[in-house]
């Protein structure tokens, strides 16, 4: 089978780190098929605008025009439209990359839908909506963004369509086929949740990640458990729960039992450290090698996954690659707001809090460091089984593929 992979925010080996495309397109390139994948030539989540087509590991890649910008502004509408502008151009290039059989639109953003059906339908070729946040509760529950803003609108007629015209909806969230069909999803579905790779670590070099490694292994002498947030320190991710979570312990046993790393920067980070200023077990780090990040992190005994609780949204599931990293190097998990159909859920291997209120995430910590550590290990031993069996991007390129082709 011959697929265009269409997304905008695709990264490419050696330009970006989330290469969610690449590693389904190299599996189904090694099963036999022929994928393409269509980036935006710049987006926000690349290291540099990409230049030229390329072709690594096998799968191809062709960037499509679209602006510069920073930020959220205007310039980034723009680039959006530029990218949906030259989807259509793509039916005079089946010489080029061969006629496709099946024709992935990645959202967000959902707006290429309209010329991707149309492109589709030129080539009677599947149409396959992949998505990986619903619209327009994004939006509006995360964002803050009110029904009546017109990206709202476009955002969420655009996803409509897409429902009502695809052959096939695939998510990388676990509930959303509910979600879906009631908002007109006639085709099929599949879940394909954010996959497991296994990472390169390396034991740190570095003056700042022998830092952070030699604090974990000090604590944990001391017979701390230590809880690990590694990435952004921003609104979203909710670290100040985590902060007054460790304040309400702070007069209870459980306080010499833990401590925590924040590992990272982000714009709350100075308002973070002033808030823990009189947590001694609480220790911030900037951000460190990506090798050595991995290495530190399964260093450490429980994984911490900071998000508000939008549980609108939240109830068809969560595709944070940070869980999957954690699941994926043996940690048991504590999840601080209400989800369904997640991965810890669904395999057991940690706490979903079902709030964000900073008691139930205290309670959360009081459970984890009260397991002992044979509790605690096969609880990080169920996540990295279902890690290695459900979301190995071998597994899910598979099932992907599976559904591609039954699709009607």
């Amino acid at each position: 089978m011959n697929i265009w992979y269409l997304n905008h925010y695709a990264a490419v080996p050696g330009y970006g780190k989330f290469l969610r495309s690449q590693h389904l397109a190299a599996r189904w390139q090694q099963a036999g098929h022929r994928c393409t994948v269509f980036p935006a030539r710049y987006h926000h989540l690349l290291n540099a605008p990409l230049s030229e087509r390329a072709c690594i590991d096998g799968v191809e890649y062709q960037p499509l025009p679209a602006r510069e910008y920073s930020g959220n502004g205007f310039q980034r509408l723009l680039n959006i439209i530029d990218y949906c502008r030259a989807i259509p151009s793509l039916k005079h290039r089946s010489d080029e990359f061969g006629a496709p059989q099946a024709i992935i639109l990645s959202s967000a953003p959902p707006m290429g839908i309209f010329a991707t059906h149309r492109l589709a339908r030129h080539f009677n070729a599947k149409l396959v909506f992949e998505i990986r946040d619903l619209w327009p509760l994004s939006i509006t529950e995360i964002a803050g963004k009110s029904r009546l803003h017109p990206l709202t609108a476009i955002s969420e007629i655009s996803e409509r369509y897409g429902y009502k015209h695809a052959n096939l909806c695939a998510s990388l969230l676990g509930n959303a086929e509910d979600f879906m069909r009631q908002h007109g999803l006639r085709g099929s579905f599949v879940y394909v949740p954010n996959g497991y790779e296994p990472q390169s670590v390396k034991e740190p070099a570095s003056p700042l990640g022998k830092t952070v490694y030699q604090r974990i292994r000090q604590w944990q002498q001391e017979g701390r458990k230590v809880i690990i947030h590694p990435g952004a320190q921003g609104i979203p991710n909710a670290l100040d729960v985590l902060i007054n979570a460790c304040r309400k312990l702070s007069c209870t046993d459980v306080d010499s039992k833990f401590a925590v790393v924040l590992l990272g920067e982000g714009t709350e980070t100075s308002n973070l450290k002033e808030l823990a200023k009189d947590l001694p077990n609480i220790a911030f780090f900037p951000s460190i090698p990506k090798e050595e990040a991995f290495y530190v992190t399964a260093a450490c005994d429980i994984g911490y996954s900071g998000a508000r609780d939008h549980r609108k949204v939240y109830q068809y599931g969560i595709s944070f690659n940070k869980i999957v990293d954690f699941m994926g190097a043996g940690l048991p998990v504590i999840v601080p707001f209400f989800t369904r159909g997640d991965p810890v859920s669904l395999s057991g291997c940690g706490v979903v809090t079902d709030s964000d209120a900073p008691e139930d995430v205290a309670r959360a910590i009081t459970r984890m460091v009260g397991y002992s550590d044979q509790e605690r290990q096969e609880i990080g031993r169920k996540g990295k089984q279902y890690a290695d069996t459900q979301l190995s991007y071998a597994s899910i390129a598979e099932r992907y593929i599976r559904a591609i082709e039954d699709a009607v």
